[in-house]
Parts: C-alpha cells; structure tokens; sequence
C-alpha cells in the first residue's frame, strides 16, 4: 500500500514539474518584454547609460530574467572589454539553462544583441520594439501550448502512476 502510494505521488509530481515547465515560458517571455519595456524608457526618456539601464530593467524583473539584466550590466560595468553585443551574448549563453525560453526566443535576443553599440540610439529603441513585438507573438503561442499540454501532463503523471499501480496489483 505504501509503495503504490509512494509510485502515484511521484508519478504525480513527474506530472506537475513537465506542466510547469509549459507555464514558466509564457510567465518569463511577459517578463522579459517587461525587462525590455523598462530598457527602452530608460534609453529613450532618462538618456540613462545602456548598463546603469540594463541594471534598472533588472531591478524591475523577477527571478531568471532579473539575473539576465544584472550579468548583461556586470560584464558592460566591470569588465571593460566586453562591447554591449558581447556582453548580451555571453550573458545569454551563461543563463539560458536556468530560463525556461526556446531557441526561438533565444534568437529574438541575440538578434536584439547586434544593436546595441553598433547603432544609434533612435535605431536601438526601434529594435527593442520590434523585439517585444516578436516576444509577444512568442508568449501568446506559448500560452496556447501551456494551456493544452499543462493539464495534459498533469493528467498523464497520474493516469501512469495509476497504470503502475494496476500493473503491479
């Protein structure tokens, strides 16, 4: 009895952590569009200098996308031999792990990566809403999918954990 309530709680959980994964894009693509948001009323309105910005968008922001903003400011602050493309790019490939983007979304930022320091300032503000609006087309599908294959996995962690249950029976 026990064992077949340790396999349906796992299996349960196995369940809940994949449908979650399928919420958190959705969750983080709005924060980072948010992120971006911040970024360009800093650029356009306060004049602010891209890494004191880059640390502000990171202030306003939450969890993985907060630390995105903060490695992008510390390799431009600190380590002086990182352009802003270069900092936007090693920053991205050491935190994709703990965000929960796709490729595509990945790509939408290092594309946005090639503005910054290599254009002027009304270019960089151009391409940050071009990058939002590509964000936002990315969250609503990912919406879509999180909302079809979130109660799915759910179901399917306890449809299986019961399979086992019954098989083993």
């Amino acid at each position: 009895m026990l064992g077949a309530l340790l396999v349906l709680v796992s299996s349960c959980l196995v369940g809940n952590t994949v449908a979650k994964s399928y919420l958190a894009r959705p969750e983080q693509l709005r924060e980072l569009r948010h992120a971006l948001q911040t970024l360009e009323t800093e650029i356009s309105y306060a004049l602010t200098l891209l890494p004191e910005a880059l640390e502000k968008a990171g202030h306003n922001s939450n969890g993985p996308i907060a630390a995105l903003f903060y490695q992008i400011a510390t390799f431009l602050s600190e380590n002086n031999c990182y352009t802003a493309e270069e900092a936007w790019k090693k920053a991205l490939q050491e935190k994709m792990n703990s965000l929960a983007l796709l490729h595509s979304d990945r790509e939408i930022l290092l594309q946005l990566s090639y503005s910054f320091g290599s254009s002027d300032r009304e270019n960089q503000l151009k391409h940050l809403k071009l990058a939002q609006t590509y964000l936002q087309k990315e969250e609503e599908k990912a919406e879509k999918v999180g909302e079809k294959n979130a109660p799915l996995w759910r179901y399917f962690g306890l449809i299986f954990g019961l399979s086992i249950i019954i098989l083993l029976c």
